[in-house]
């Protein structure tokens, strides 16, 4: 039987996030290892790092778990979130450092990719958005199971993000499994009307002092000739306690969430000569170690 793990919103890093008190990087480095080895194909649902510039440490120790798998015949395949592209841009990919780490290597999903267990095939279709639509991939094979990629958020028009998907959008469409990241949050399977179940099981990290209480899992789909089963597996991880300075950051919050007040003002501003939060930051003379916790809490 395959089993497929799948990784949603790894959100590498080289520096530690300020709420966090271990080595944040590492951490997220043995879940990738956990679900690698406990499975024969990989796939990441985008967003692996949390910026599209990373420090060059973490990504040549990411690169080098991937290629340690891949020589022992793991199959790893990824496609892009936000976090991962500048703007958005799909062209933009050379340009970041997930076109580093999958330089010379057969891990992006730009097309369909097909493999077998038994004689059975098995066909992953990444998705991606042309002019703010979902475009999916072809299925070339009728009596395939179909799995679709994709990063972005099922069924919340409230939260007003263009990589958005709706149950018409997947549902009839001759789907079995579709794999969503972007949204942080665990989710039950949804059956859709039409056949398939869309599977997001949350994302694998906790860098937020928000996220601290989340349970962490990864979905694994197990494929045989004639059937196939999903599940959520909980990923091995420390209780919040352990990892996360909770009072001191909640008191830093509140010092400084008159400054980030002030940031989204500045923004606001009609012929403000600030375009972006650093320039804010600077010209609030905001203190460089609490820039990284301001941008978390701006982002969500």
């Amino acid at each position: 039987m395959l089993k497929i793990g799948v990784v949603n919103d790894l959100h590498g890093r080289v520096n530690n996030p300020i709420s966090r008190l271990d080595n944040f990087p590492e951490s997220i480095l043995a879940k990738v290892e956990y679900v690698l080895k406990n499975n024969d194909i990989t796939i990441f649902t985008g967003d692996i790092f949390n910026t599209y510039l990373t420090g060059i440490l973490f990504v040549n120790k990411l690169l080098s778990l991937l290629v340690k798998y891949e020589c022992m015949g793991k199959t790893i395949l990824m496609i892009e979130g936000n976090h991962d592209l500048i703007g958005r841009d799909y062209d933009s990919i050379t340009d970041t450092s997930l076109g580093t780490l999958t330089m010379g290597r057969n891990w992006l999903l730009t097309k369909r990719y097909i493999t077998f267990t038994g004689d059975t095939p098995i066909e992953i279709l990444p998705m991606r958005f042309i002019e703010d639509k979902p475009v999916i991939a072809k299925s070339k094979q009728a009596d395939s199971y179909k799995i679709v990629v994709g990063h972005a958020y099922f069924e919340h028009p409230e939260y007003n993000d263009k990589w958005h998907v709706t149950s018409e959008d997947l549902g009839g469409k001759g789907y079995d499994i579709i794999l969503l990241g972007h949204d942080h949050q665990y989710y039950e399977p949804v059956e859709l009307k039409g056949g398939g179940f869309v599977l997001r099981s949350g994302s694998i990290s906790r860098s937020t002092i928000d996220e601290r209480d989340r349970e962490l899992y990864y979905t694994q789909i197990l494929i045989g000739d004639n059937e196939y089963d999903f599940k959520y597996v909980p990923l091995p991880h420390k209780p919040a306690n352990e990892v996360f300075k909770v009072e001191d950051v909640s008191k830093e919050i509140t010092r400084h969430k008159k400054n980030m007040e002030k940031i989204i003002e500045l923004l606001q501003v009609e012929d403000s000569k600030l375009y972006s939060i650093d320039e804010a930051l600077k010209e609030l003379k905001c203190p460089q170690k609490y820039v990284s916790l301001i941008g978390e809490v701006l982002d969500d």
